[in-house]
């Protein structure tokens, strides 16, 4: 932790230190960001493009890219294929020298696109199988891995046996069923894998099917509405185990005690964390908390929107890496050996491949556990142990 606090603290220095270059270089050319996020009937998280949009202004505010302000050019799809394949099209034509995903489970169609143009493809985490493994694909927050082996390794723990998993019927999720059923498996789990509409899951008869198998914890990767239905209906139905509900956030206030023994994992501090962050990631947190409110997002600031601060400041670091004018052919050269400090948290270390052949794109297997539990001010989510979990070494 003292390593990454000296990183951090390092590269916060950078980022003040360019301020100069933006005031003498007023007639420099922008760098065009792609931003492409998912906001259609089945998958909508509109808190990924705040987080994105938030981070840009701060770094233009802290002088661009040696000078160079950041343009973004956004588009919102639905999730599908056509949809980011729009998105790429529309990014090339732009000249974007990135595709920087919020949320976009449909952009393995895009890849190749963007890939043809030397264009690299960016986001926190990747959403598809194509994302996971191409050479043009990075994701910055963490590997989908990690976020299968925290959970399950931590229900492990607790003396669970068996879990239900509770997956979106698009093929997205549909492509994640052997990875979890593999690291189940190497846990010593047993895993029920229950499908549930992406536009409309019946949660009575999802979480009656986890009850019938008898499993004794359940989980599941959803949108901030889905965990508290999944919980509320758990909880109603009599399940008292454990419930680990992705990354979600909002179903703790929704629920107040009612979400106590619920588990998540996420890569970043956030501002509810501050007490317990390192030093260095309380600077950090204020300087979201900061951009974040003069962008008007101020009421997302605990939840999907660190992800795309971050993640977007930490591409930011790798830019100015880059000697001269970001191209994207450059980006994409420098992404492969990126070693750069993390923003709210883990170093990104793009050239570590720390899961290997299994999923090359993740630049960092480090996330947080966090545990809520009751109490009489209402529920608090607290971290299962200090600082992160190295999920590279867990599974197995």
């Amino acid at each position: 932790m003292g390593a990454l606090a000296i990183a951090t603290t390092t590269g916060l220095i950078a980022w003040g230190g360019a301020a100069g270059a933006a005031r003498s270089n007023t007639n420099a050319k922008d760098i065009v960001v792609g931003l492409a996020n998912n906001e259609g009937q089945a998958i909508s998280i509109p808190e990924f493009r705040y987080g994105a949009l938030a981070a840009v202004k701060y770094i233009n505010a802290t002088g661009g890219i040696h000078g160079h302000k950041l343009k973004v050019d956004t588009c919102i799809d639905d999730g599908s294929p056509e949809g980011s394949i729009n998105c790429a099209n529309k990014f090339v034509a732009a000249h974007a020298v990135v595709y920087f995903a919020g949320i976009d489970t449909g952009a393995d169609s895009a890849i190749p696109i963007i890939s043809a143009a030397n264009i690299p493809y960016v986001s926190e985490f990747p959403w598809g199988s194509v994302q996971r493994s191409s050479p043009d694909s990075f994701g910055l927050g963490a590997g989908d891995t990690a976020f299968f082996i925290a959970p399950l390794h931590a229900l492990k723990q607790a003396g669970v046996k068996s879990f239900a998993q509770f997956y979106y019927d698009i093929p997205s999720s549909q492509a994640l069923l052997p990875i979890v059923h593999a690291i189940a498996t190497s846990l010593g789990l047993t895993v029920t894998q229950i499908s549930v509409s992406a536009t409309n899951p019946d949660w009575t008869s999802a979480v009656a099917a986890a009850q019938a198998a008898g499993d004794q914890s359940m989980w599941g990767i959803l949108q901030e509405g889905d965990c508290t239905n999944l919980v509320q209906t758990a909880r109603s139905a009599g399940f008292k185990g454990p419930i680990a509900v992705g990354s979600c956030s909002a179903y703790i206030n929704a629920l107040g005690n009612k979400a106590a023994n619920t588990l998540t994992t996420w890569p970043y501090y956030f501002p509810q964390l501050y007490k317990v962050a390192p030093k260095s990631i309380q600077r950090q947190i204020k300087i979201y908390e900061k951009y974040m409110d003069a962008s008007g997002y101020k009421k997302d600031l605990n939840g999907y929107a660190t992800a795309s601060f971050a993640s977007m400041v930490e591409l930011s670091e790798v830019m100015k890496s880059i000697p001269g004018t970001v191209t994207g052919a450059d980006l994409l050269a420098a992404l492969k050996t990126a070693d750069v400090p993390g923003f709210m948290g883990p170093t990104v270390d793009c050239a570590a491949h720390v899961f290997g052949a299994t999923e090359p794109a993740g630049c960092n297997a480090k996330v947080l556990l966090l545990k809520v539990v009751a109490t009489k001010k209402g529920p608090v989510r607290k971290l299962e142990s200090p600082g992160y979990e190295n999920t590279a070494s867990l599974a197995g």
